[in-house]
């Protein structure tokens, strides 16, 4: 009876057990087995500003659905806003586009309104501004915030009898004397510039050469020797005359003509009531420029640096494709730097012509030197030496500076020979690579005497 009973307890025990490890088991099934997704949705309008990014929110149930996280992002217009990465939206420009959010089966729309970003302030560089009457200058403006959607400007003038501006690039010219409102405007909002268009007088009329020739029955345009300062006077035209037009006339385009063999002086006049009259410029009429041939006439030169290959004597050959080069290397030698010609007899001259290598900008500053000595073996430290003129090339631009320069003496010289001197002032620095001096080159030389 004992035995029974137990047995009795210990089955009940194992059934208990078995139960409970069935319904642990069925738990683990029910844990498992994905949930579905029944429903998203997302907020009916969204708007955004041109230009910003947006986290875009989608609500999916239920809350644990297995493929809550995977989410496809669509837009019905890219043109206008795009999904840059998962639901980060991008707007483009200002429109309307419906975007689509799909999970599962399900799927949920919003409209997206993108508005452009407006102008504020429209903010220009000058407020006022004094303009030479037929001169022109450009008024520049500033759009805020940067990042507005209409930014392109319009220009426009108040009083376009004064002054007359690009409606697109904003380039004003004075047209008469007066004031005018030159306006730019932007998505609305605008900034205006009052512009005083004046005449500007001319201050000055600077002389490019001393002397002049005019050969027997010949002419000379002789404009080009004058300029009036400063380039933005209003009035750039110029008049001329000459002391004695017995010797030579000159007309109103500055042409000077040959009358007869003497000597004169031509000026330059002012036009715009500022009575400003030039230096004058000798004008040696019935008289022509002759060249020495050096290239035939056994002339020397010596130079105190010179490298390899490219002797000093090239400067008096006739040829402006070879040239004279300073050393260059680990021996380079300071400046200055020396040449010295020799024309074996002397030779009378009111005229030198120097011409630069083409293409190299290093030789800034040329010197002229003579002596009265003749005899030979004259060395380029001579104390007889004296400077008689000087040219300056410019800086360093290829694309403005001169590679020939003429110089007109104010008097004739007679010497057998001429000095050149490189100071180099304001020219490169020598490195021990010769960077500067290396590249310091002369192609030619000319000497010309008025006959």
């Amino acid at each position: 009876m004992k035995h029974s009973i137990l047995f009795r307890s210990l089955l009940f025990a194992w059934c208990a057990l078995s139960i409970v490890s069935c319904g642990e088991d069925k738990n683990d099934e029910d844990t498992d087995k994905p949930v579905a997704v029944k429903s998203i949705s997302l907020e009916p309008q969204i708007a955004m500003f041109d230009g910003d990014t947006l986290a875009i929110v989608a609500t999916v149930l239920p809350e644990n659905a297995t493929s809550s996280g995977s989410i496809t992002w669509l837009c019905s217009d890219e043109t206008v806003a795009t999904f840059s990465s998962g639901s980060r939206l991008v707007a483009l420009r200002p429109g309307q586009a419906t975007i689509t959010a799909i999970a599962g089966a399900y799927m949920a729309t919003s409209v997206v309104t993108v508005n452009p970003t407006r102008v504020t302030s429209v903010v220009l560089d000058n407020q006022t501004y004094q303009l030479g009457l037929f001169t022109t200058f450009t008024l520049s403006a500033t759009v805020l915030p940067t990042n507005a959607t209409y930014k392109t400007v319009t220009w426009t003038s108040d009083d376009t009898t004064v002054a007359t501006v690009d409606s697109a690039t904003g380039v004003v010219t004075g047209v008469s004397v007066g004031t005018a409102n030159i306006t730019a405007t932007a998505d609305g909002q605008s900034s205006s510039c009052a512009v005083s268009v004046v005449i500007l007088p001319a201050q000055s009329i600077t002389v490019g050469t001393t002397m002049a020739a005019v050969p027997t029955g010949a002419s000379l345009n002789c404009a080009s020797f004058f300029s009036v300062l400063p380039t933005t006077a209003t009035y750039q035209t110029l008049s001329y005359s000459t002391a004695d037009p017995t010797i030579a006339t000159v007309n109103a385009s500055g042409v000077v003509t040959f009358v007869s063999q003497g000597q004169t002086e031509l000026f330059a006049h002012t036009t715009d009531g500022s009575n400003i009259t030039s230096s004058p410029v000798t004008i040696y009429s019935g008289y022509s420029w002759t060249k020495y041939n050096s290239a035939t006439s056994g002339w020397t030169v010596w130079a105190s640096t010179v490298n390899s290959g490219y002797p000093a004597s090239r400067i008096v050959d006739n040829n402006e494709t070879t040239f004279w080069n300073a050393e260059w290397g680990d021996n380079v030698a300071p400046y200055p730097y020396y040449l010295l010609i020799d024309m074996q007899t002397p030779k009378t001259f009111s005229r030198l012509y120097s011409v630069r290598r083409s293409n190299n900008v290093f030789l800034r500053d040329l010197e002229y030197y003579i002596t009265p000595l003749t005899t030979d073996g004259v060395a380029y430290n001579d104390p007889s030496f004296s400077k008689i003129g000087e040219v300056s090339y410019g800086t360093n631009s290829p694309v403005t500076d001169r590679y020939r320069d003429c110089i007109f003496l104010p008097t004739t010289y007679t010497t057998r020979y001429i000095l050149l001197k490189i100071p180099n002032t304001n020219g490169p620095t020598i490195t021990s690579v010769g960077v500067g001096a290396g590249d310091m080159c002369l192609a030619e030389l000319y000497v010309y005497n008025m006959q």
